[in-house]
């Protein structure tokens, strides 16, 4: 008889636990940590006063702002969530066969938010590369440093392609 009362107590302390939980966290807000979901590959972007932090991590606590990477993309306030949808899905590299699609979106977000004067081509070309470099380098902190790079490499790759999203989502978000 005493397994099935523990079994009861057991059931008991973990409906409390969870009941807790649901009313602290889903129905006061109270709990900090926001989750990220990569399923998606979303990135959750905090704005700080409507800026956005350029922290490249992965979880928002303690009043910390932090993001998460991926291909669609969530900016969360304290106050609100915006979803977007991510600028940039694929990587672009010099010398390779890149989607004309992510280039021409990349030639459009440099010139869109970089004032650069590229043409809109679809073609991964030299000033393009330059312009990526220019991009990397003022972002130097967020692109290169995680990495431990020194110079830029010119090709839009994870860090790259991530921080142009965040940009595009913060922009279009509000």
């Amino acid at each position: 008889m005493n397994k099935w009362i523990a079994l009861i107590i057991g059931i008991a302390i973990l409906w409390a636990g969870a009941s807790w939980y649901w009313y602290s966290c889903e129905i006061k807000g109270l709990c900090q940590l926001v989750e990220i979901q990569n399923e998606n590959r979303d990135i959750i972007l905090e704005l700080e006063g409507g800026e956005v932090s350029q922290r490249p991590n992965d979880r928002v606590s303690g009043g910390e702002t932090r993001f998460g990477i991926g291909t669609s993309t969530t900016a969360t306030t304290t106050r609100r969530t915006i979803r977007c949808s991510a600028y940039l899905n694929d990587f672009v590299r010099a010398g390779e066969n890149n989607s004309s699609v992510e280039v021409v979106k990349l030639e459009n977000f440099l010139n869109t938010y970089q004032d650069e004067d590229l043409d809109i081509n679809g073609i991964y070309e030299e000033r393009d590369i330059m312009a990526v470099m220019r991009f990397q380098e003022q972002y130097r902190a967020q692109i290169l440093a995680p990495w431990g790079l020194s110079n830029p490499t010119g090709n839009v790759l994870t860090t790259t392609r991530d921080q142009i999203n965040r940009i595009y989502c913060a922009a279009t978000a509000r």
